[in-house]
């Protein structure tokens, strides 16, 4: 049973507890499929070959997926670093027998995890509430396969000015003002390039009178030529 405020504050303010009230949030957090765990720096919360069994929501902390190598090395496939943000639904929904990557607590963290029995309960006074959350798992699902979808664009680029050219464009305003939401190691990390060549190349942009940059603030100022790159 979860009773910690500051938690049920958070899922209050999730995607995945949109159209519930305070009431329903507490009585689903009080249901024993509904546990509250943490987990201590490099400890795993799931393996490669564990079978998928439960949705996870990361309350505190930062956790790493990766896949490791024929030879052992270590594949970063992504972080989650954001409190309300869930992992592990593909495999629960899409019925994987196991996991093929695996997930570790990269500090500290402590996760929200929902049993699978939950979305299969047929209990009539729980329905509605069931309903609700698969109805709100729906939109963060196709929320991500939304930016999937427009990560590849941008990763289908041929050329590394083509990627920086449709990303700007992507979350870019129509005056073409645009705010770098992260930092240029994590943006060479997104775009798959090393962050020098990242930085050389949004420099030859600047001099070539493309773009105009003031530390994470950029501009388009030659619409034109940007625009050859789309």
């Amino acid at each position: 049973m979860i009773k910690d405020k500051n938690i049920i504050n958070l899922f209050q303010n999730s995607v995945l507890a949109q159209g519930l009230d305070r009431e329903k949030i507490e009585e689903f957090l009080k249901s024993s499929k509904v546990d509250y765990k943490k987990y201590h720096e490099g400890e795993f919360i799931f393996r490669e070959g564990d079978v998928p069994r439960k949705l996870y929501m990361l309350i505190e902390g930062q956790i790493k997926i990766a896949k490791d190598t024929y030879l052992g090395r270590q594949l970063a496939l992504g972080e989650i670093t954001r409190p309300g943000d869930i992992f592990g639904e593909v495999y629960l929904f899409l019925g994987h027998k196991a996991y093929d990557m695996y997930t570790m607590a990269l500090e500290d963290s402590s996760i929200l995890e929902i049993s699978s029995s939950f979305f299969r309960d047929t209990n009539q006074d729980v329905m509605p509430l069931t309903i609700q959350i698969q109805q709100n798992l729906l939109r963060i699902i196709a929320g991500k396969a939304y930016f999937m979808h427009n990560r590849l664009k941008i990763l289908g680029s041929g050329s590394l000015r083509e990627k920086i050219a449709r990303y700007i464009f992507q979350l870019s305003s129509k005056n073409g003002c645009f705010q770098l939401p992260c930092s240029r190691e994590q943006l060479a990390e997104q775009l798959s390039v090393a962050r020098p060549s990242l930085s050389r190349e949004l420099g030859q942009m600047q001099r070539d009178g493309i773009l105009d940059i003031h530390g994470n603030k950029i501009s388009i100022v030659d619409l034109k030529a940007f625009e050859s790159y789309l």
